[in-house]
């Protein structure tokens, strides 16, 4: 039924090395009325040890956090690789942004746009779920 659904809480990898940035998605989250348990992590170390350790439905990365979102994204990739990846930034033009999808992210959110980040969350969990039952 649809109960358990919306009761479900999603678990959220958060590659952010700041905290404030890092609380501002999370109020998001809770804004959009989506219940995630969100664990954030800096750097790639914490980051690769986070997924290799746990699962997670949903990947955030920070564009810049640790040396750059397109590393970050091939760790995803390679260690999660069914599990959805949003690319968060301040800075990503068009051509980034056409580069992250390249590599596999499902979507990218301009951090001055973050009141976009339910609707997108919700599209890319829906359609990685779409996904898995396609290959089932």
């Amino acid at each position: 039924g649809s109960t358990e659904r919306t009761a479900r809480v999603i678990r959220v990898l958060h590659l952010e090395d700041n905290v404030i940035d890092g609380e501002a998605l999370r109020a998001c989250f809770d804004a959009g009325g989506i219940a995630a348990s969100v664990e954030r992590v800096a750097g790639h170390p914490l980051f690769a040890d986070a997924l290799a350790s746990r699962r997670f439905e949903l990947i955030l990365l920070d564009y810049r956090a640790a040396e750059g979102g397109l590393f970050a994204l091939t760790i995803a990739r390679g260690l999660a690789p069914d599990t959805p990846v949003i690319v968060v930034s301040d800075e990503l033009g068009e051509e980034r942004a056409v580069e992250v999808l390249k590599r596999g992210a499902a979507d990218c959110v301009r951090k001055e746009r973050l009141d976009t980040l339910p609707v997108t969350v919700t599209r890319a969990l829906r359609d990685a779920e779409e996904y898995q039952q396609a290959l089932t």
